[in-house]
């Protein structure tokens, strides 16, 4: 069975006949032994657990868990005898996304450059169409490129990386570090139903004020912030008016009381589609999802955020200042 050295890289293949292929897997098709990019690494599946409605929990080799949900789709890598026992064929796919890596770590193709044509490429390198797209979809896997419908492959440019600061005393949302983002502001008028309602701690039904932040690097979609908060804490030239995302938190800073509690849930998983949609992302991209509840003196949560940051771009950073007791000690 191929391995993994200390820098994640997939070793492979060390059976006769047999190589580490790409594959799409879902739910249904993933197997015990596929390997696949967990927090940047290749960690190989050891232990499959069925969950309700179809999904699977899967367990790695690095002793990270991940759920696969009905209709996740994933590429991963898989350990296949190629008939014959001749590897060639499928030592292809690596061979040239091996190629075409190297062309990028070294920058002999750049940042934000258009790769080929996906005729020209197969042309070029001998292959077959269907060979040439499981290479691209390994380096697409990797994070290297990244595949614009109606435009092509392109190298993927280095992302700028938004920082999570957590465990302040008065959390707001420019601790996701979004001043040096374009970030365009929506509003509107929701019913507290289900989760948010629990919350909340409001009954179903209430009056929310929704505050969509979608933050842009360039014309690409980075991160989103959605923020809810009661209607009557919520300033009304927030619906009256568009304002900028600066003067949107101001606001909500002055109006709501001042807070007296804060928690913060922290937690990893797949992007739900319309998330995915939202920040044109890899349905099988991770994604860290910070859940925040703003409490007053009297125990009211006067704000709830949930914070939605791909994996591939995002911090988290967490700081502990203890009280020192200065008290001179007895002699």
């Amino acid at each position: 069975m191929p391995g993994t050295d200390k820098g994640g890289t997939v070793r492979g293949p060390t059976l006769s006949g047999a190589v580490l292929s790409p594959v799409e897997i879902t739910s249904a098709s993933v197997q015990l032994g596929d390997v696949i990019q967990v927090g940047g690494q290749q960690c190989r599946v050891t232990d499959l657990f069925q969950l309700p409605g179809g999904a699977k929990r899967l367990v790695f080799d690095s002793g990270e868990l991940l759920t696969i949900h009905t209709g996740t789709r994933l590429i991963a890598l898989r350990l296949v005898r190629v008939r014959g026992g001749d590897p060639t064929r499928a030592l292809t796919t690596r061979r040239l996304a091996d190629d075409l890596r190297d062309r990028i770590v070294t920058g002999r193709l750049k940042p934000g450059e258009r790769l080929p044509s996906e005729a020209h490429l197969a042309a070029q390198y001998m292959v077959s169409t269907p060979t040439l797209r499981n290479a691209l979809a390994v380096l697409q896997a990797e994070g290297l490129i990244e595949k614009t419908h109606g435009k092509g492959n392109f190298v993927r440019r280095p992302l700028h990386r938004i920082t999570y600061v957590g465990g302040r005393r008065t959390p707001d949302a420019h601790s996701t570090d979004l001043a040096s983002l374009n970030v365009t502001v929506h509003t509107t008028k929701v019913r507290a139903r289900g989760y948010l309602a629990t919350l909340l701690k409001i009954p179903t039904g209430s009056p929310l004020i929704e505050i969509l932040c979608l933050g842009h690097e360039d014309e690409k979609p980075h991160s989103l912030a959605r923020i809810y908060v009661p209607c009557d804490l919520a300033p009304a030239a927030v619906l009256r008016e568009p304002l900028p995302y600066e003067a949107v938190v101001t606001r909500l800073r002055e109006l709501r009381p001042p807070p007296a509690e804060v928690r913060e849930e922290i937690s990893v998983r797949l992007p739900t589609p319309e998330e995915a949609s939202t920040l044109r992302i890899s349905s099988a991209l991770a994604v860290l999802v910070v859940t925040r509840q703003t409490a007053d003196n009297a125990g009211r949560v006067v704000e709830a955020a949930l914070l939605v940051l791909p994996g591939d771009r995002a911090d988290a950073v967490f700081t502990t200042h203890y009280v020192i007791d200065e008290r001179p000690t007895r002699t």
